[in-house]
């Protein structure tokens, strides 16, 4: 399958055409996949609905609830149930309707390709209406037309959502249903950014740009303007402009292009709303992406109250205060992206919370006592997702590790998932670099300090082959058996 909606199509049309329960295993094994993958795909697809799509039991496995199942009722329907569930129609329609906000849209038209009744219409209508009020968009309805009105920041922060829920972006930046211009030149942008900052950016961030540009074009194209962003800087990231000038430069080089792609003057705000992006991205290289030289009471009371309540609340953590600056370079922008509502979508939340349940749940309850404390908006999990990934460092670096280089065959994702696993399970790694295939262009010279190399490929005749590094050949999976090659090739280290 090429990308993660082929398999949410393919879950749900497996469990829709089984009858009950279905074990996990042979639902992986139907569909090519492993059950933790599976598992993984089932909290995505109940967390983007108002309801429970599928329900598990242990010990039962996976079965579609009778309430998700489609309405059978018209012969039409029943060959649109082969196809389409009605989680996926209603992404679609609402994906339409944000895209055109707050132009109108006839009802034949934003369902010209689906064969349904009207009562299934005026049921996907009010499910949509009860979802956007709670992020305060209003779905309104006449006799035969249907838009949406609300800011534009938070239809923005919609679309961002509905567009990670139909896996329309990749992490590898592929961008489904546009033309090849469109992904060059968005996939341009990117370079840009990377060539101007001297890295990479790294994986959910990459997919967060290429979602804002994207959303921007489309957005311009479909309602032939676009509307303006209501955004009041706050004073620390004026100060952050002032002292992140490359990165704000940057920000309109980028918008400067994209008006020259489309032909068409955009609104100043943008520029202002893709520097948000870009300092709360983190760009892999050797220097700090975002300097500040100094911070407002308020971000470091949030930084220092974050790193206190991490230590006082989960026991194998004693982080230094002394990295409260390194923590305020992400919570400044944090702290205005809450008060603009700009919304930044997080691609590996599910395996975050997964993967680091225990420090999740911590921040989790962490931010929201930050909110009462220090008046803030809500933060979203998204939000406490990278604010983990953040403490998951910190608490990386409290002891020495065995450095590793970990090389994956296929995309960045997969990199990243063993990476979760490989220091989940083996606390002594620490993986200060990644890679992808063995044609990755990796300063072999960069690697002196490196302990260890798992790695996905054979690295026989490769230029990692000279190198006097223990290496384990592992499965992108992490079997048992790879883990005690790796726990062999650890003791062998120490």
């Amino acid at each position: 399958m090429n990308h993660v909606g082929d398999l949410d199509r393919a879950l749900l049309d497996y469990l829709s055409r089984s009858a009950g329960f279905v074990n996990a295993a042979e639902v992986a094994a139907a569909l090519g996949t492993s059950t933790k993958t599976i598992y993984r795909h089932i909290d995505q697809i109940n967390e983007q609905s108002d309801e429970p799509v599928i329900q598990t039991i242990r010990g039962k496995g996976a079965r579609l609830l009778p309430s998700a199942l489609p309405d059978l009722s018209s012969s039409n329907e029943q060959m649109d149930s082969a196809s389409q569930s009605s989680l996926e129609r209603r992404n679609q329609v609402l994906e339409q309707l944000l895209f055109r906000a707050p132009v109108k849209m006839s009802l034949d038209d934003l369902y010209t390709e689906q064969y349904v009744s009207d009562a299934t219409i005026d049921n996907d209508l009010l499910y949509l209406k009860r979802r956007l009020a709670k992020k305060k968009l209003v779905l309104i309805r006449t006799s035969n037309t249907v838009h949406i009105e609300g800011e534009e920041t938070r239809i923005r922060e919609q679309l961002s959502a509905v567009l990670q829920n139909m896996s329309t972006i990749t992490t590898g930046g592929t961008i489904e249903g546009i033309t090849d211009y469109d992904q060059q030149f968005i996939t341009r942008q990117v370079q840009v950014i990377e060539q101007a900052t001297g890295g990479k950016l790294a994986y959910p961030y990459n997919v967060n740009i290429l979602s804002h540009l994207y959303i921007l074009i489309q957005r311009v194209r479909r309602q032939g303007k676009v509307e303006r962003l209501k955004i009041v800087n706050s004073v620390e990231v004026r100060k952050l402009m002032l002292q992140n000038m490359h990165l704000y430069r940057l920000a309109e080089i980028i918008i400067g292009n994209t008006e020259d792609y489309l032909a068409k003057q955009l609104p100043p705000e943008e520029t202002d709303y893709l520097f948000q992006y870009l300092i709360s991205s983190r760009i892999d290289n050797e220097t700090p992406n975002v300097k500040m030289l100094s911070y407002s009471p308020k971000v470091h009371e949030v930084s220092a109250f974050l790193i206190n309540y991490v230590n006082k609340h989960l026991p194998t953590a004693h982080i230094q205060q002394t990295t409260w600056r390194e923590l305020a370079g992400h919570v400044a922008p944090l702290i205005n992206r809450l008060e603009n509502n700009i919304a930044v979508t997080n691609g590996l939340l599910t395996d975050i919370k997964r993967e680091y349940a225990s420090l999740f749940e911590v921040l989790a309850e962490g931010t929201q006592q930050a909110t009462k404390k220090f008046a803030l908006p809500e933060i979203s999990e998204n939000e406490v997702g990278f604010i983990v990934m953040y403490f998951a460092r910190f608490l990386e670096q409290q002891d020495h590790k065995i450095q590793t280089l970990v090389i994956c065959a296929s995309g960045i994702g997969t990199s990243e998932l063993l990476r979760v696993k490989l220091e989940k399970t083996f606390r002594e790694l620490k993986i200060d670099q990644t890679a992808t295939g063995l044609f990755t262009d990796i300063d072999l010279n960069s690697l002196k300090n490196t302990d260890l190399i798992v790695s996905t490929i054979d690295l026989k005749g490769s230029q990692y082959d000279k190198l006097a590094i223990p290496k384990v050949l592992v499965s992108a999976v992490l079997s048992n058996l790879d883990k005690e090659k790796i726990r062999h090739a650890i003791k062998a280290i120490e």
